[in-house]
This record gives structure tokens, C-alpha cells and sequence, in this order.
């Protein structure tokens, strides 16, 4: 058939030139197409495309975290929200009984928040550089060896006969002397011919990544916790980012409450804070960091700031120490909720040198390294009206003594707090009268309640549940 086929092209082109040899040309795809069905019917024996997969693949754990399933519960990951949100998560460098074991939770949160910050920051606006080589090279085969190198290898002593040889060696010490009189051995440089590159390939990807943005009321939804005994801990947030909580930062840096924006009602602010006087309420304020903004009955904004501190030991001075440690923590996630300069660098490095050599090796060498640094600043502010209390509880796994420190920021506390800097901001007058009542003073006193908690196990736990998208 195909043999046809080349004698119609050939007689075609013969007799009427290119056009016809380019028609000609048919019967050469027509053979084509007959012989491709034995091709086709190899390839399938090889992959049979329509066959039902039967490779089972093994999931990685610890790609995605409890806040990734409560974003896509909640619906938040929908773009067409008016609020953003990201997901970061850090883990607990020591595990449960070491020294520092409650102090790490709380970095370990702080490494959840800046990494979905820095999420934040590279879906905002990235700077990207980005420098990708390859190079594919053959070296020179080595030089033909000389004469004169040749004969260094080889043994010239000039002797009569093999009988005068063995004559020599019976009157020396025949190893000693061998040695000294043996050909000197290949050079350096020759042993460097032997394992010269033939060719070879070089491969390069450097990417470079930056990030900086002012951020401002970003504030956590959703935390998550898991504390098992002898194995790192994780924390895990969902952060969250609007016009209403970034007016809510205005309102808390101005002192203006005009700021506020309107929001539906809440339930009542008491309700908002679990209570440290049950056993529900310290779970929750266990796994309580960050800044939260919740909705009182009267559609006012609330700001919240929890933090923790681990006591060295059980001391009353320990754990009142533990009490300022946590709330400067809770200071500074607030401060941070009101605006900071956010930075994050990244740098990544993907290398390849592959080599073939004249003996029939092969080298390669390859890797790839990462550089990730976020970091987040900013200036001192005055946060007039935020008041704190504070709880305290033995963690359920390492039995540490951990004080928490609550922050709370509300339009009235703010102006009350105005309200009392003014007045003792005010001069001190002479009084008309010096037996004059000077004023009742108050006082006030505080108790605190012990608890206990069940011993577990493990311990796992979240706080933010109830956060609706009304409160952002």
C-alpha cells in the first residue's frame, strides 16, 4: 500500500511540478494514518488513559489547620464579602512541663497573627524579583598525553639482565629500596584529567519577595489550640480585616466616637467575656488571645484584648508578676490592633549542577533554600479608657500556674476616662471655705475565686465560635 503510494507521489511530481507534488502528498498521509492504529494500540498497552486509577495517595497532615475549616464553614473565603480574612498558624516550641511552656502558647500566637499578617500583606500589594538561568556546557576532552610524560611511568634502569636484577635485590633491603627506586606516581594534574567534566548543566531560580503596608484594625475571629501531653502544641487564628473595624481603630487613636460606625445589636457585654468563675468560661479564656471586637445590646462597639503569662512558680509574688507580664501583652496586641507599619521579606533559592564526567560518572549537587522574615512596628499612642482584670488557672496538661490579663475598650469607658484626666488635669484652687467637705472618697475592693479545672489527657480548644460578620 505504502509502496503505491510513493510511486503516485513520484509519477505526480514527474508530470505536473509543485502543485501537484504538493497534492501528491496525500497518499503518503493516508499510508500514515493506516499504519497509526499499531502505534496508537502500543502506546496503550503502556498507559491506558481511560483505566481507573488505582494509585491511593497519601494526604499530608498539617497543611491546613482548624481555622482553614472554620473560614470555609463560615463562608468568609467569599471574595465578594466586604471583609477580608487570613489564616496563620505557629507552633508551641516545647512541649507541656517545660519552664517556659506557657510563655511559648502565647508567642506561638503571635507567630499565628504575624504569619497572616504577612498573608495580608502579599494579597494587598508584593514587590517580586524574580532571576531563573540555565546553562548547558561541554568542556574540552583532555589533551592526547606526550611522549615525554609517557616515559615517566616507566621503569629505564639499565640492567644487563634479569639475573643481574635478582642479584641486586638479594644485596638490598628489598622493600625499602623498591619504594625509593619505583616510578614516581601519576601527578595531580593528571589524576585531575581522569575525572574531567565532559559537560553538564547548571539551573537557577531566585525569587524575591517584599511586602510593606500600614495596617490598621486587624483583629482576630477565630483561635484554636491543641496541648497534648510530650508532643509541640498549635495555635492557629483567623484574621480579619474591614472598613468598619479599621473605623473602629480611628475612633479608639482619636478619642472620637464619631468614628464608631453603626452596627446591629449584640447581647450584652458580660456575655461577651467568658467568666472566669466556671469551669466553661477558664477553657475558653485558655485558648483567648488577641484583639476582639464584639457588639454590646445597644449596637456599640466593644474592643477586647486578651493575653497570658506563665508564673514561675505558685508565689503570690509569681503570679502577680505573671499578671503585669500579661497585661503589657494584652497592651500590645491592642496597640498593634490600632495601626503598625507591617513588613515581610521573602527569599527563595532553587539551585541545580549536574556534570558528567570522562570516566562515565555523574555528579550532581542541588537543593533549595527559603528566607522568611515578617516583622511588624509601631509608635508609642495614648489608649485612653481601657480598663483590665484579670484570671487565673492551672493549664490541664502541665499543671503551670498561668495568669490572663482582659482589656476592654468601650465608648463609655473612653469617656469616662476623659472625663477623669480633665478633672485632675484641672489647677488646684484655694477653697473659699478650709472646713469645706473636700469630697467623699471611694473605694473598692476585689475578690478572687479559685478553680479548678478536670484533668485531661490532652486539652483542645477554641475561642470566637460565636463571631458573627455583623461584628466586622
Amino acid at each position: 500500500m505504502c509502496t503505491i503510494a510513493k510511486s503516485l507521489i513520484s509519477h505526480k511530481h514527474l508530470g505536473t511540478g509543485k502543485m501537484t507534488y504538493l497534492k501528491g502528498a496525500a497518499p503518503l498521509l493516508i499510508c500514515t494514518m493506516l499504519m497509526a492504529p499499531t502505534h496508537v494500540r502500543a502506546e496503550q498497552d503502556l498507559l491506558d488513559l481511560d483505566a481507573e486509577v488505582q494509585l491511593q495517595l497519601e494526604p499530608i497532615d498539617g497543611i491546613t489547620t482548624v481555622c482553614d475549616d472554620h473560614v470555609a464553614a463560615k463562608g468568609w473565603d467569599n471574595p465578594g464579602k466586604p471583609f477580608s480574612v487570613s489564616v496563620g498558624s505557629g507552633l508551641v516550641q516545647v512541649a507541656p512541663g517545660h519552664p517556659n511552656y506557657i510563655n511559648e502558647r502565647q508567642n506561638a500566637y503571635d507567630k499565628a497573627v504575624l504569619e497572616a499578617k504577612g498573608l495580608i500583606l502579599e494579597s494587598l500589594r508584593a514587590k517580586v524579583a524574580r532571576a531563573v538561568s540555565n546553562r548547558l556546557f561541554a568542556d574540552d576532552m583532555p589533551a592526547a598525553q606526550k611522549p615525554q610524560e609517557t616515559a615517566a611511568s616507566v621503569d629505564n634502569r639499565d640492567l644487563l639482565s634479569a639475573f643481574e636484577k635478582s642479584l641486586e635485590l638479594v644485596h638490598r633491603e628489598l622493600d625499602s629500596e623498591l619504594d625509593r627506586t619505583a616510578p614516581p606516581p601519576a601527578s595531580a594534574e593528571e589524576a585531575d584529567e581522569i575525572v574531567k567534566k565532559l559537560g553538564g548543566e547548571t539551573f537557577r531560580n531566585a525569587v524575591n519577595t517584599m511586602s510593606q503596608e500600614m495596617l490598621i484594625g486587624t483583629s482576630r475571629a477565630f483561635v484554636a489550640e491543641t496541648s497534648r501531653p510530650n508532643v509541640k502544641g498549635e495555635v492557629c487564628v483567623v484574621l480579619v480585616t474591614s472598613e468598619n473595624l479599621r473605623n473602629v481603630a480611628r475612633a479608639i487613636v482619636s478619642q472620637d466616637a464619631s468614628y464608631l460606625p453603626p452596627a446591629k445589636p449584640g447581647k450584652p457585654l458580660s456575655e461577651h467575656v467568658p467568666n472566669h468563675k466556671t469551669n466553661e468560661g477558664l477553657l475558653e479564656l485558655l485558648t483567648s488571645y488577641g484583639v476582639q471586637i464584639v457588639r454590646d445590646e445597644n449596637g456599640n462597639y466593644a474592643v477586647i484584648s486578651y493575653a497570658q503569662a506563665g508564673a514561675k512558680s505558685g508565689s503570690q509574688l509569681m503570679i502577680k508578676l505573671a499578671k503585669e507580664e500579661a497585661l503589657a501583652r494584652a497592651q500590645g496586641d491592642l496597640r498593634t490592633f490600632l495601626g503598625e507599619i507591617a513588613v515581610k521579606t521573602k527569599a527563595s533559592d532553587n539551585y541545580a549542577d549536574y556534570s558528567e564526567l570522562v570516566d562515565g560518572g555523574k555528579i550532581y549537587e542541588g537543593g533549595s533554600a527559603i528566607n522568611v522574615a515578617i516583622k511588624s512596628e509601631s509608635d508609642a499612642l495614648d489608649i485612653v479608657g481601657a480598663r483590665p482584670t484579670f484570671w487565673g488557672v492551672k493549664h490541664p496538661v502541665s499543671k503551670q500556674p498561668i495568669a490572663g490579663a482582659i482589656l476592654v475598650w468601650t465608648p463609655q469607658s473612653m469617656a469616662k476616662s476623659r472625663a477623669e484626666i480633665k478633672a485632675n488635669n484641672k489647677p488646684i484652687k484655694k477653697a473659699a471655705d478650709p472646713t469645706q467637705d473636700s469630697g467623699n472618697v471611694q473605694s473598692s475592693s476585689s475578690s478572687s475565686t479559685k478553680s479548678s479545672s478536670t484533668t485531661k489527657i490532652g486539652v483542645s480548644g477554641s475561642s470566637g465560635a460565636n463571631t458573627s460578620e455583623d461584628d466586622f
